[in-house]
């Protein structure tokens, strides 16, 4: 078996897989894009297998009057980091004695008060349960600690206990908020998780995006290309028209000039005839 020490590195070299969009759907509530990271670890005696959530962006959708939509309160995270024992749901395999335990304590949690009630920790246990029933659906499941640290308060106990309840498992605890969850196999246990909330964004969906922001670029390019000839046509016309006025200008200089001499010649004229 692993140290922690050696667990903890090998965690920190595995690489993203995929990503994933969670929101509550609620008007003007925040958008959280997350990568999802599958770390597995296997010996002839044992396996772990810890699903991780590491946040990438939050975006606040908006909408126009008009319907359209816009982005308030952007946040890109620079570099997105997996946290050692951090937004971490971890599960160990005992292969000798054939028994699966959840945990360690502490260890199936979304850490991140401001991601919780997202639906993520159901969409990271239904991974792996997935992982459980396809590879060890006959093993037992050992009983797993639920401490008052989750249950400080009867909302936060309850949001805690519908959790392992809505996977499958049975649930028992005292008056403190202390107590057990168990299951007797996988097979037992749910996979569902609220698709209303998580969106997976697989390589088609980012395929697909790409392409469809590449069309957009094209478009906007062929758009640009026309305005900037439509410019262009407007800087001829309106050259042609300054010319136009310049000419007009110019002949009512002329005509004015004209009329002027004539009138300083007419009248003088008429005056040395009638003297």
């Amino acid at each position: 078996m692993l140290s922690e020490s050696a667990l903890e590195e090998l965690m920190q070299s595995a690489s993203p897989i995929w990503l994933i969009r969670a929101s509550t759907k609620a008007s003007n509530s925040p958008v959280y894009t997350l990568m999802v990271q599958s770390f597995g670890y296997e010996d002839e005696y044992s396996e772990i297998r810890a699903i991780k959530i590491a946040l990438c962006q939050k975006d606040v959708i908006c909408k126009h009057e008009d319907g359209t939509v816009y982005f308030k309160n952007r946040t890109i995270v620079d570099k997105p980091e997996f946290v050692y024992l951090y937004n971490t749901f971890q599960v160990v395999v005992n292969k000798r004695q054939k028994l699966i335990k959840f945990g360690p304590s502490g260890n199936i949690l979304i850490s991140s008060e401001e991601l919780r009630g997202l639906g993520i920790g159901s969409y990271c246990m239904s991974k792996l349960v997935e992982f459980l029933q396809l590879k060890y659906p006959d093993y037992q499941i050992l009983s797993g600690s639920l401490s008052h640290v989750d249950a400080r308060t009867l909302a936060e106990q309850a949001r805690r206990d519908n959790f392992y309840k809505n996977r499958g498992f049975e649930v028992l605890v005292n008056d403190k908020g202390i107590g057990k969850f168990s299951a007797s196999s996988p097979m037992q246990l749910s996979t569902k998780f609220n698709s209303e909330k998580i969106f997976e964004m697989n390589h088609f969906y980012l395929l697909n995006k790409i392409n469809e922001l590449n069309d957009e670029k094209d478009s906007q390019a062929k758009i640009i290309v026309l305005q900037q000839e439509e410019l262009k046509r407007e800087k001829v016309n309106y050259q042609k028209l300054t010319n136009i006025n310049k000419y007009y200008h110019n002949f009512t200089l002329l005509i004015v000039f004209l009329i002027a001499s004539s009138i300083v010649y007419y009248f003088p004229f008429r005056a040395l005839g009638h003297g």
